[in-house]
């Protein structure tokens, strides 16, 4: 049953109409935020402490057990703390990250220059280290080693307490696609980054394609990917949870409702992946049908079937990256046995190998 308990108008108390970001501390105290402010709220909703942040574009944050706040984000020109001027005069669209103590005190602010219209998309601690992820950053420099970044990934820095880089990396999709960086997380000392896979039109008619939600693991010391694969199902938002699950949303078109998309919850197990990477096969021996399930590395594969002299009795294009469930009619093929291959037709290499018999 639902309880109202408390409510309090802090928008005159902020001198702020908007507010995107919202956490809370192991002390219940309330932090909010949008691009030009940090504020600090105590369980009362009494307001603690608020910092300016000016000539910000886009920034994020996040609130260790501590109180510490982290935020993170993109300015052009210059920086501007509480209208005390923080870094020098720039044309570039450059990045910037900072810690908070919890009465509000900075403690340290640190500064990323860039050629380019870099975006920050999501922040983290793990109370121990931050980490936030980038979008078209070129290059960074890491214990005096310049890092390049090939276009179009989603990139992904670790910063320890004292606000020196400690490692970055970065997530590559399909030839010809960008990542975004959607969700970023920590779970049994790895790291998970979520991008969507996605494709602009180079003009205003040409057509948006979104290929999936790209999941890359990083080991949380070193930064090297452990493994890297677009999702199943064409999820779009993602988080990781306990007990090795994803939880994710789902849009598929609905042109009943208003919005035209119908949104759906799913919850699906991490081991599961591999499995749907495998072909699946059925029944076996077969007489009248063969059901092929698999889930497709990439947008476009052939399935091509030849029998046992090598000659091709059956071949098809799927163009999908959802889990493929489809039947094959084999009444009328000789009896034996039947070898197929599934060809990534992006990447022109053959992922996949499997056998059928047909009996009847």
């Amino acid at each position: 049953e639902t309880e109202f308990i408390q409510a309090k108008n802090v928008g005159d108390l902020l001198d702020e109409i908007e507010v995107f970001d919202m956490r809370i501390d192991n002390k219940n105290n309330i932090y909010l935020k949008n691009s030009f402010f940090v504020a600090k709220f105590n369980s009362n909703f009494d307001l603690l402490w608020k910092i300016s942040i000016s000539n910000s574009i886009s920034s994020y944050m996040d609130v260790s057990e501590k109180g510490d706040v982290f935020v993170a984000g993109s300015y052009y020109n210059e920086l501007m703390l509480n209208d005390i001027q923080m870094t020098f005069n720039s044309n570039y669209h450059n990045i910037f990250y900072l810690l908070l103590n919890k009465e509000g005190d900075l403690k340290w602010l640190k500064t990323i220059q860039s050629s380019n219209s870099i975006g920050v998309y999501k922040v983290l601690s793990d109370n121990k280290d931050y980490y936030f992820s980038t979008k078209y950053l070129e290059s960074i420099s890491v214990n005096n080693n310049l890092i390049n970044f090939k276009p179009n990934s989603a990139q992904i820095i670790k910063v320890n307490n004292l606000g020196d880089i400690v490692w970055a990396s970065s997530s590559e999709g399909e030839e010809g696609f960008e990542l975004t960086p959607r969700s970023l997380e920590v779970y049994k000392d790895k790291l998970y980054l979520f991008s969507h896979e996605e494709k602009y039109p180079d003009n205003p008619y040409g057509e948006y394609t979104f290929l999936g939600t790209r999941y890359c693991l990083f080991d949380i010391n070193s930064g090297d990917i452990i493994e890297s694969s677009l999702l199943p199902f064409n999820t779009r938002f993602v988080n990781v949870v306990k007990e090795d699950l994803f939880y994710s949303i789902k849009y598929t078109p609905n042109f009943l409702n208003n919005l035209g998309l119908s949104i759906s919850l799913l919850k699906f197990h991490l081991g599961n992946l591999e499995e749907l990477k495998n072909i699946i096969v059925y029944p076996v021996p077969a007489s009248t049908i063969v059901n092929l399930n698999y889930y497709p590395s990439s947008l476009i594969n052939e399935i091509i079937i030849y029998d046992s002299k090598g000659e091709i009795v059956y071949s098809k294009e799927v163009t999908s990256i959802d889990l493929i469930d489809f039947q094959i009619y084999v009444n009328d093929w000789a009896k034996g046995m039947y070898y197929g291959v599934i060809h990534d037709q992006t990447n022109k290499i053959t992922k996949n190998f499997f056998k059928f018999i047909v009996s009847y």
